[in-house]
């Protein structure tokens, strides 16, 4: 477990959305809820018009993305 805890104060730690330099085909900021994620909370995958990620969101949990990142696919629904 990942928390941060000072006195009485008790810190959930937070992801950092996926690195979109590392996803072909992926939006600059590859998370629509932006570049932090809080824990307990999803990151719905952004892409390029014309690819769609391969899931449909990812979860953080203690600091830790689950899956730990997503694929940009041809999106085949727009032909």
């Amino acid at each position: 477990d990942r928390k941060t805890s000072t006195g009485q104060i008790q810190v959930d730690v937070p992801c950092y959305s996926p690195t979109g330099s590392y996803i072909d085909n992926s939006a600059n900021i590859t998370c629509q809820e932006g570049d932090l994620i809080q824990h307990g909370y999803n990151c719905t995958p952004a892409c390029l018009p014309g690819f769609a990620a391969d899931v449909d969101e990812i979860t953080c949990l203690d600091g830790e993305l689950a899956p730990p990142t997503f694929a940009c696919d041809p999106d085949n629904s727009t032909v």
